[in-house]
């Protein structure tokens, strides 16, 4: 069972998501916004798998991604996978950065089963 962190501005997205997950035995939580989501990165004692979208308010999902990547501790103990719609202009921009974090994309809308796997295979990396 991994631990994920759900971090959307769309309750009926995090919603949706935090079913599925929980009926696959995986411990969830959810918050809006990036801001939410840094402090309680920074908070877990146990590696989280944050489910993380592009645009949200107060901090976006480019500005979580620098702030994660600037720290080490975070960097190494956490797993991140990007939501987003708009993914051919998101690899132009911080292809770079997705890859040195090996952090995976998710295109919206999303089937169930590539995100389950895509959450499963996140977890792995702190095994």
């Amino acid at each position: 069972m991994s631990h994920v962190l759900i971090v959307d501005d769309d309750q009926g997205i995090r919603e949706t998501i935090r079913l599925v997950l929980e009926d696959t035995d995986h411990h969830v939580m959810e918050v809006s916004d990036g801001e939410q989501a840094l402090h309680l990165l920074r908070e877990s004692p146990v590696p989280l798998v944050v489910l993380l979208d592009l645009l949200m308010p107060k901090v976006s999902g480019i500005e979580f991604l620098n702030t994660v990547n600037a720290d080490p501790r975070l960097k190494a103990l956490h797993s991140i996978v990007l939501m987003t719609a708009n993914s051919a202009n998101l690899l132009q921009e911080v292809g770079p950065l997705l890859q040195e974090m090996h952090v995976e994309v998710i295109a919206k809308p999303f089937d169930i089963d590539s995100l389950l796997e895509t959450v499963e295979r996140a977890s792995q990396r702190h095994v």
